[in-house]
């Protein structure tokens, strides 16, 4: 009887949740339509960025802007910037080698999608950098460069360490213990200098010296002092930084193989939680990252897997099932799975707009995608980088396509991706916002991700989706 009770209000919970969640959904996604996104978008281009805030209301936190609200003025229009983004993608198609180089951060910052302004040094100087969750290092550019070796800053002034009273380069002979000697970091004993080189995955490479400094934080005049690459020569890779970004702040797993996990953000300051949420792509308010506390307390909570070929990479450990409104998309279990080459599962990367799957699950899941799209006739030639794209007018709404479920162990209710989160409104038309890659593994990127808080618990090694966090 007992049993029979447990059961019958897991069901109810169940049908009280997704009543909830449909009736939600409902009301947001029929009020998206064409008409208001292309608004939506002319607003967001004519925002004044001179008023943007740069404080966080809460101790030990960041305030987060979609990178977007930042390069916008180099574009004449939305789709103009969405041209350049998806070129980007596609040049950036990685081959499995690239991600698993051992020489490797395995992330692509130029393409990371959220980025922070800190405060740095005694002068408190502003330097926007990349928030990157599939990299473990934490550098900026640092003045005085030499000629043609430092990048010319398009939105902040460049960091000069002789400025900063707070500064403090690292003496490798006398203090070892803050020198991780790896292939990527060595001690010149000579200059008694700490050595660092980061190559990321295009072929972009920062190189200098590991240095003390102090980042303070906006809300309390918290502050922090962390070690920090001070870079020297961001010039010298085959593949170059963009301008908009003085640096990357990494925020990636810690699994211990080259040095680098102990100077993550995360872990200098000591954090073993850190919560952040990916604003949509046309906001121009700034979400937050927060160390030592989440905003958000309920969500889809799921294990981490650790993979020693891609230690920096956040992977899923407990998906069960895909569905696409109710159907099952019938996937090998083990795809889920690292494997034995420890190329295969699913993880989640912030850097990537496009969701991607192996061909033979990604064939499987366009199939019974397109099945489910009410209404809309396929486009013969859809734009690159997408396969599956619909005509868009005013006649269309979010009702016409189908709602995308992650089911994880252990959760009443699933990850629900709802249409504005698969769907990609470009060159009028809408785009299926998932594509099929040539690696076994799988990536759940940003457009999914967008407005979700992301709660990372390093101790017990979870993972939890907030929906609805920003925006």
């Amino acid at each position: 009887m007992g049993n029979f009770l447990h059961v019958l209000a897991m069901a109810l919970l169940l049908v009280l949740f997704s009543n909830i969640t449909v009736s939600t959904s409902e009301n947001i996604h029929l009020s998206l339509n064409y008409t208001s996104i292309l608004q939506a978008r002319k607003n967001f281009m004519a925002l004044d960025i001179s008023n943007l805030s740069y404080h966080s209301t809460s101790s030990y936190s960041f305030p987060l802007y979609h990178r977007d609200v930042f390069e916008k003025s180099e574009f004449k229009d939305y789709d103009s910037l969405l041209d350049a983004r998806f070129a980007q993608e596609m040049l950036f198609s990685m081959s499995e080698s690239e991600y698993s180089s051992e020489n490797s951060t395995a992330a692509y910052y130029a393409r990371g999608l959220i980025v922070s302004p800190f405060w740095i040094g005694s002068e408190l100087q502003r330097e926007l950098l990349v928030i990157d969750t599939g990299s473990r290092h934490v550098w900026w550019q640092c003045g005085p460069c030499e000629p043609n070796k430092c990048y010319e800053q398009r939105r902040n002034l460049l960091y000069d360490s002789t400025l900063s009273k707070t500064f403090q380069q690292i003496n490798c002979v006398t203090d070892t213990s803050s020198c991780f000697q790896s292939h990527s970091i060595s001690c010149s004993r000579l200059e008694q200098k700490c050595n660092y080189e980061t190559i990321y995955g295009d072929g972009s490479t920062s190189t200098g010296f590991m240095a003390y400094e102090m980042i303070t934080f906006t809300s309390i005049q918290d502050s922090a002092k962390i070690i920090f690459g001070c870079g020297k020569d961001q010039m010298s890779g085959i593949k170059k930084f963009p301008r908009l970004i003085s640096g990357i702040a990494g925020l990636g797993a810690g699994l211990y193989t080259n040095g680098f996990e102990k100077y993550s953000l995360q872990s200098q300051l000591g954090a073993t939680l850190f919560s952040l949420c990916v604003p949509s792509s046309t906001s121009g308010k700034p979400s937050t990252l927060n160390f030592h506390d989440t905003p958000w307390k309920t969500g889809i909570r799921t294990t981490l897997m650790r993979n020693n070929i891609n230690p920096s990479f956040y992977y899923l450990r407990d998906l069960e099932k895909i569905t696409i409104n109710d159907r099952e998309v019938p996937i090998d279990p083990a795809h889920w799975n690292l494997g034995a080459d420890k190329n295969g599962g699913m993880f989640v990367d912030t850097g990537t707009t496009i969701s991607q799957f192996p061909a033979d699950v990604y064939v499987q899941f366009r199939y019974i995608f397109r099945s489910e799209v009410k209404g809309m006739i396929l486009d013969e030639n859809p734009p690159e980088p997408f396969d599956t794209c619909y005509l868009a007018d005013n006649n269309v709404n979010w009702a016409n396509f189908p709602v995308v479920r992650f089911y994880f162990k252990f959760n009443i209710i699933p990850l629900e991706v709802r249409q504005q989160q698969v769907m990609i409104l470009y060159r009028k038309k809408y785009c299926m916002g998932f594509r099929s890659s040539s690696h076994n593994f799988s990536i759940m990127g940003a457009n999914v991700l967008q407005t979700f808080g992301l709660t990372f618990d390093i101790d017990a090694w979870w993972l939890t989706f907030s929906p609805d966090a920003c925006e």
